[in-house]
């Protein structure tokens, strides 16, 4: 499987990321372990989760991130993975109860030091805030999670549902004072447009919009979708491009080819079939999936007024 370095940091990260909303839940114990190995011998090495998966599934809440500490425990390869999870989620109800300031530094500080115990890891190679909350200067915002990597439990930071003007304001704020910005970003988008209002239950989802993914197309950042990651090229310009989540089949964190490949060589069913998307026959693709060496990959085609954007997936 293809790697890709994401900009700015040292982590290299294979081109098909492995999302785990499904872990420690629908898929646990040798059910996991089975499909873990089968991406690993894939040469996947970039998983995905957050504090709050699975709060949606009764008992569910942290799941995620205690299934791949499991994994990881078993199979004794941290070192050969990257790990991106995501803290400082608004309320969601009953199952997530949060406190009104999720950003604030108390919040943050207590989200990452849950998600490491979860883990079983002394520090998360990719963190991302899972959103933005305007009400927060991002100067504190960065403060504490600078403060973060300063102790050693993080390593690089990025935005999961932010504006791109916070984005750029942070980044900007991080770089005026020598601090690190993120590297990352991971909003909800589709290769078509969306006519969908953003959930009632969950206002501070970020639909990526045409002005939005040509701002992505002109920074040094990855731009990253749960199973895959698609990267954009342009003259003296590279990214990545993640997608927004669609209804997965139970136990599939990954593209419905990939999800197959890996039920198979686990030795169960697979999903049911699902349509491929018609490739982009533009020019230069790269696949990526994150990992401590890895990156995401996802369906080509071109958004609709991405300008001089080529993308394409495999």
């Amino acid at each position: 499987m293809k790697r890709v370095r994401i900009p700015g940091t040292d982590l290299e990260v294979s081109a098909l990321c492995y999302g785990l909303g499904s872990f420690g839940t629908s898929v646990r114990g040798e059910e996991a372990d089975r499909l873990y190995a089968a991406y690993r011998e894939s040469g996947g090495c970039f998983f995905d989760t957050a504090h709050c998966y699975s709060f949606w599934v009764e008992g569910g809440l942290g799941a995620g991130e205690r299934a791949l500490g499991e994994c990881l425990r078993r199979h004794g390869d941290r070192a050969e993975v990257v790990i991106a999870t995501k803290g400082g989620h608004p309320d969601a109800g009953p199952g997530y109860r949060r406190p009104d300031r999720y950003l604030a530094p108390e919040v943050i500080a207590s989200d990452i030091t849950e998600s490491l115990d979860r883990l079983r890891v002394d520090a998360i190679d990719l963190y991302y805030l899972h959103r933005d909350d305007p009400r927060v200067p991002v100067r504190e915002i960065l403060g504490a999670l600078n403060a973060e990597i300063a102790r050693g439990r993080g390593r690089h930071l990025g935005a999961s549902n932010w504006p791109t003007a916070r984005i750029a304001g942070a980044n900007d704020h991080a770089k005026a004072r020598g601090l690190r910005g993120f590297v990352a970003s991971q909003p909800q988008w589709s290769l078509a447009h969306s006519n969908a209002e953003p959930p009632k239950s969950d206002p501070a989802t970020r639909f990526l919009m045409d002005e939005d993914v040509r701002w992505h197309a002109t920074q040094e950042m990855v731009f990253v979708h749960g199973p895959r990651v698609l990267r954009h090229e342009r003259p003296g310009r590279q990214g990545c491009l993640r997608q927004p989540h669609h209804p997965r089949p139970a136990g599939a964190g990954t593209t419905p080819r990939l999800s197959a490949r890996l039920h198979a060589r686990a030795g169960r069913p697979g999903p049911p079939d699902v349509p491929e998307l018609p490739s982009h026959p533009g020019p230069g693709h790269a696949e990526s999936s994150p990992s401590r060496r890895g990156s995401r990959s996802r369906p080509g085609g071109t958004h609709p007024g991405a300008g001089p954007l080529a993308s394409r997936v495999t």
